[in-house]
C-alpha cells in the first residue's frame, strides 16, 4: 500500500513528530484509517492529531514552528504549505474528566473513549527515519460509533464510513435528507 499522505503532509508530520518527540502524539481520524486501509477512493483534507499537552504550550509550539491558527476554530491549524491540521491537545486531567474545554470559544468536547488512543496505537513509518503513533482500527471504529451516538445528525456519515471499512470501494451515497 502506498503512503496515504501527500509529500507536504508527510513533511508536516515529520516536523511535528520531531518537535514533540517527548510527547505522546497520536494520529487519529480518517488519516489514521488511511494508514491501515487503502482508501484510494477518498483522501482526507485535514490531518487529525491528539497530543498530550496543555492548550497553551501546544499553541506556543505550533506558532514557533510557523503554523497559523484558524481565526474561529481553535483546534484548526495550517502549515506554511497549506496543510490543514485539527490538533486536540489534551492533558491527563482532561482524559480523567472526559472533556476538553477550549478557552476562547468555550466549546466543550467530550473525550469519552479517547483514553483508548493512549493505550492502543501502533507505529507508522513516515519515512526511513521518522515514525508516528497511529490509532488502531478498532479504536477508530469505537470513536466513530461514539460520535454517531452523540451527534445523530452525523450518524449517516459515521455509519457510512464504518461500512466502507469493510468494502474495497464506496457504495451508494447516504442521503439522510430523504428520511427513513
Amino acid at each position: 500500500m502506498s503512503s496515504p499522505f501527500t509529500l507536504e503532509q508527510t513533511q508536516v508530520l515529520v516536523e511535528l513528530a520531531s518537535a514533540w518527540a517527548d510527547r505522546k502524539l497520536v494520529l487519529i481520524g480518517a488519516a489514521a484509517l488511511g494508514c491501515h486501509v487503502s482508501m484510494t477512493w477518498r483522501r482526507t483534507n485535514d490531518i487529525d492529531l491528539t497530543v498530550v499537552a496543555d492548550i497553551a504550550s501546544t499553541q506556543a509550539a505550533l506558532h514557533k514552528l510557523g503554523f497559523r491558527r484558524h481565526e474561529k476554530q481553535e483546534h484548526r491549524w495550517f502549515s506554511s504549505t497549506g496543510v490543514a491540521l485539527d490538533i486536540l491537545p489534551v492533558t491527563r486531567e482532561d482524559f480523567a474528566s472526559r472533556k476538553l474545554e477550549w478557552p476562547e470559544g468555550g466549546h466543550v468536547m467530550e473525550l469519552q473513549s479517547f483514553d483508548l488512543l493512549l493505550k492502543h496505537t501502533q507505529r507508522f513509518a513516515l519515512d526511513n527515519t521518522h515514525t508516528l503513533e497511529i490509532a488502531i482500527v478498532p479504536v477508530i471504529v469505537i470513536l466513530k460509533m461514539r460520535l454517531s451516538r452523540r451527534a445523530p445528525q452525523l450518524q449517516c456519515s459515521a455509519s457510512t464510513r464504518l461500512r466502507l471499512l469493510l468494502r474495497p470501494s464506496p457504495g451508494p451515497r447516504c442521503h439522510s435528507w430523504l428520511g427513513p
